[in-house]
Protein backbone atom coordinates (compact mmCIF):
# COMPACT_ATOMS: atom_id res chain seq x y z
CA UNK A 1 0.00 0.00 0.00
CA UNK A 2 1.37 3.43 -0.94
CA UNK A 3 0.66 5.44 2.22
CA UNK A 4 1.51 4.65 5.83
CA UNK A 5 -1.71 6.45 6.80
CA UNK A 6 -3.79 3.38 5.83
CA UNK A 7 -3.56 -0.09 7.36
CA UNK A 8 -5.12 -2.93 5.37
CA UNK A 9 -7.86 -4.80 7.25
CA UNK A 10 -8.02 -7.71 4.81
CA UNK A 11 -5.88 -9.49 2.27
CA UNK A 12 -5.00 -7.31 -0.70
CA UNK A 13 -6.00 -8.94 -3.98
CA UNK A 14 -4.96 -7.26 -7.25
CA UNK A 15 -7.87 -5.51 -8.95
CA UNK A 16 -10.15 -5.74 -5.90
CA UNK A 17 -10.91 -2.86 -3.54
CA UNK A 18 -10.05 -3.61 0.08
CA UNK A 19 -10.99 -2.25 3.47
CA UNK A 20 -8.36 -0.33 5.42
CA UNK A 21 -8.14 1.67 8.63
CA UNK A 22 -7.31 5.37 8.30
CA UNK A 23 -4.80 5.74 11.14
CA UNK A 24 -5.36 9.52 11.33
CA UNK A 25 -9.15 9.43 11.70
CA UNK A 26 -9.67 5.83 12.94
CA UNK A 27 -12.35 5.24 10.31
CA UNK A 28 -12.71 2.34 7.92
CA UNK A 29 -12.20 3.28 4.27
CA UNK A 30 -12.25 1.37 1.01
CA UNK A 31 -9.03 1.53 -1.03
CA UNK A 32 -9.40 1.34 -4.81
CA UNK A 33 -6.44 0.93 -7.16
CA UNK A 34 -6.42 2.91 -10.40
CA UNK A 35 -3.86 0.93 -12.40
CA UNK A 36 -2.07 1.26 -15.72
CA UNK A 37 -1.96 5.04 -15.76
CA UNK A 38 0.48 7.10 -17.73
CA UNK A 39 1.88 10.25 -16.17
CA UNK A 40 -0.57 12.55 -18.01
CA UNK A 41 -3.62 10.46 -17.04
CA UNK A 42 -2.50 10.26 -13.42
CA UNK A 43 -2.02 14.03 -13.31
CA UNK A 44 -5.53 14.63 -14.75
CA UNK A 45 -7.10 12.24 -12.26
CA UNK A 46 -5.26 13.94 -9.38
CA UNK A 47 -6.53 17.36 -10.54
CA UNK A 48 -10.12 16.12 -10.79
CA UNK A 49 -9.83 14.32 -7.44
CA UNK A 50 -8.67 17.54 -5.77
CA UNK A 51 -11.98 19.17 -6.75
CA UNK A 52 -14.09 16.54 -4.97
CA UNK A 53 -11.79 15.33 -2.21
CA UNK A 54 -13.63 15.49 1.09
CA UNK A 55 -17.03 16.45 -0.37
CA UNK A 56 -19.61 15.14 2.10
CA UNK A 57 -23.10 14.63 0.72
CA UNK A 58 -25.54 11.82 1.55
CA UNK A 59 -25.89 10.91 -2.14
CA UNK A 60 -22.15 10.80 -2.91
CA UNK A 61 -19.45 8.31 -1.97
CA UNK A 62 -16.82 10.56 -0.39
CA UNK A 63 -13.25 10.43 -1.68
CA UNK A 64 -10.95 11.16 1.24
CA UNK A 65 -7.58 10.84 -0.44
CA UNK A 66 -5.89 9.96 -3.74
CA UNK A 67 -2.18 9.14 -3.64
CA UNK A 68 0.55 7.32 -5.54
CA UNK A 69 0.52 3.59 -4.94
CA UNK A 70 3.46 2.63 -7.11
CA UNK A 71 4.54 2.92 -10.71
CA UNK A 72 1.56 3.78 -12.94
CA UNK A 73 -0.86 3.32 -10.02
CA UNK A 74 -2.94 5.69 -7.95
CA UNK A 75 -4.81 4.59 -4.84
CA UNK A 76 -8.05 6.22 -3.73
CA UNK A 77 -9.28 6.06 -0.14
CA UNK A 78 -13.07 6.33 -0.22
CA UNK A 79 -15.97 6.17 2.17
CA UNK A 80 -16.68 2.54 3.05
CA UNK A 81 -20.29 1.81 2.16
CA UNK A 82 -21.96 -1.59 2.20
CA UNK A 83 -23.64 -1.38 -1.18
CA UNK A 84 -23.94 -2.82 -4.64
CA UNK A 85 -24.46 -1.20 -8.00
CA UNK A 86 -28.01 -0.59 -9.13
CA UNK A 87 -27.28 -2.87 -12.07
CA UNK A 88 -26.51 -5.74 -9.71
CA UNK A 89 -29.15 -4.87 -7.08
CA UNK A 90 -31.98 -4.74 -9.59
CA UNK A 91 -30.72 -7.39 -11.99
CA UNK A 92 -31.67 -5.16 -14.93
CA UNK A 93 -35.36 -5.38 -14.01
CA UNK A 94 -37.55 -2.26 -13.96
CA UNK A 95 -38.82 -1.11 -10.57
CA UNK A 96 -41.84 0.76 -9.27
CA UNK A 97 -41.95 4.14 -11.03
CA UNK A 98 -42.15 6.07 -7.74
CA UNK A 99 -39.01 4.33 -6.43
CA UNK A 100 -37.23 4.91 -9.74
CA UNK A 101 -37.99 8.64 -9.51
CA UNK A 102 -36.86 8.74 -5.85
CA UNK A 103 -33.55 7.05 -6.71
CA UNK A 104 -32.81 9.46 -9.55
CA UNK A 105 -33.83 12.44 -7.36
CA UNK A 106 -31.25 11.35 -4.76
CA UNK A 107 -28.58 11.05 -7.45
CA UNK A 108 -29.58 14.45 -8.89
CA UNK A 109 -29.12 16.03 -5.44
CA UNK A 110 -25.57 14.68 -5.34
CA UNK A 111 -24.91 15.80 -8.90
CA UNK A 112 -26.12 19.30 -8.00
CA UNK A 113 -23.47 19.40 -5.26
CA UNK A 114 -20.82 18.34 -7.78
CA UNK A 115 -21.95 20.95 -10.30
CA UNK A 116 -21.77 23.63 -7.61
CA UNK A 117 -18.07 22.73 -7.42
CA UNK A 118 -17.69 22.83 -11.24
CA UNK A 119 -17.28 19.05 -11.35
CA UNK A 120 -19.43 17.29 -13.94
CA UNK A 121 -19.38 13.55 -13.19
CA UNK A 122 -19.55 12.20 -16.72
CA UNK A 123 -20.27 8.55 -15.93
CA UNK A 124 -23.75 8.35 -14.39
CA UNK A 125 -25.27 4.92 -15.05
CA UNK A 126 -26.68 1.90 -13.19
CA UNK A 127 -23.04 0.82 -12.78
CA UNK A 128 -21.95 4.04 -11.02
CA UNK A 129 -25.00 4.40 -8.78
CA UNK A 130 -24.93 2.34 -5.60
CA UNK A 131 -27.81 1.04 -3.49
CA UNK A 132 -26.72 0.74 0.14
CA UNK A 133 -27.78 -2.03 2.49
CA UNK A 134 -29.88 0.64 4.24
CA UNK A 135 -31.75 1.55 1.04
CA UNK A 136 -29.93 4.82 0.34
CA UNK A 137 -28.64 5.77 -3.08
CA UNK A 138 -25.07 7.02 -3.59
CA UNK A 139 -23.17 8.06 -6.70
CA UNK A 140 -19.67 6.58 -6.99
CA UNK A 141 -17.32 9.50 -7.64
CA UNK A 142 -14.41 7.30 -8.70
CA UNK A 143 -16.18 6.47 -11.94
CA UNK A 144 -16.06 10.12 -12.94
CA UNK A 145 -12.41 10.84 -12.14
CA UNK A 146 -11.03 9.70 -15.48
CA UNK A 147 -13.66 11.40 -17.66
CA UNK A 148 -11.96 14.35 -19.34
CA UNK A 149 -14.85 15.64 -21.45
CA UNK A 150 -17.66 15.48 -18.87
CA UNK A 151 -20.25 18.26 -19.03
CA UNK A 152 -23.16 19.33 -16.86
CA UNK A 153 -25.49 18.88 -19.84
CA UNK A 154 -24.17 15.34 -20.28
CA UNK A 155 -24.90 14.61 -16.61
CA UNK A 156 -28.49 15.82 -17.03
CA UNK A 157 -28.94 13.58 -20.07
CA UNK A 158 -27.47 10.68 -18.10
CA UNK A 159 -29.94 11.31 -15.25
CA UNK A 160 -32.80 11.15 -17.76
CA UNK A 161 -31.40 7.92 -19.24
CA UNK A 162 -31.00 6.46 -15.74
CA UNK A 163 -34.64 7.25 -14.95
CA UNK A 164 -35.78 5.59 -18.14
CA UNK A 165 -33.58 2.51 -17.59
CA UNK A 166 -35.02 2.03 -14.09
CA UNK A 167 -38.56 2.02 -15.43
CA UNK A 168 -39.42 5.48 -14.17
CA UNK A 169 -41.15 6.37 -17.41
CA UNK A 170 -40.36 8.94 -20.00
CA UNK A 171 -37.79 11.43 -18.77
CA UNK A 172 -39.80 14.62 -18.58
CA UNK A 173 -37.28 17.05 -20.03
CA UNK A 174 -34.71 16.55 -17.28
CA UNK A 175 -31.95 17.44 -19.69
CA UNK A 176 -33.74 20.70 -20.49
CA UNK A 177 -34.13 21.61 -16.81
CA UNK A 178 -30.88 23.55 -16.96
CA UNK A 179 -29.43 22.30 -13.67
CA UNK A 180 -29.23 19.21 -11.53
CA UNK A 181 -30.78 21.11 -8.60
CA UNK A 182 -33.88 21.94 -10.68
CA UNK A 183 -33.98 18.35 -11.98
CA UNK A 184 -33.86 17.04 -8.38
CA UNK A 185 -36.73 19.35 -7.36
CA UNK A 186 -38.82 18.26 -10.36
CA UNK A 187 -38.11 14.62 -9.58
CA UNK A 188 -39.12 15.00 -5.91
CA UNK A 189 -42.36 16.63 -7.05
CA UNK A 190 -42.97 13.79 -9.52
CA UNK A 191 -42.30 11.20 -6.78
CA UNK A 192 -45.00 12.72 -4.61
CA UNK A 193 -47.57 12.28 -7.37
CA UNK A 194 -46.35 8.91 -8.72
CA UNK A 195 -48.46 5.79 -8.06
Amino acid sequence: MGSSRYQALEAIKPGTPYRARDLETAQTVLIHALDGLGAAAAARIMLRADRVRGVFHPALVTIFDVFEGGPRTLLAACEFVRAQTLQRALGGQPINSRRAVEIVAEVADGVAELHARQFPHGAISPESVLQTDKGRTKLDLLRGLSIDDATEEGDLKALAALLQSLGGGTPFALAASGSAAIAAARLREAARSAP
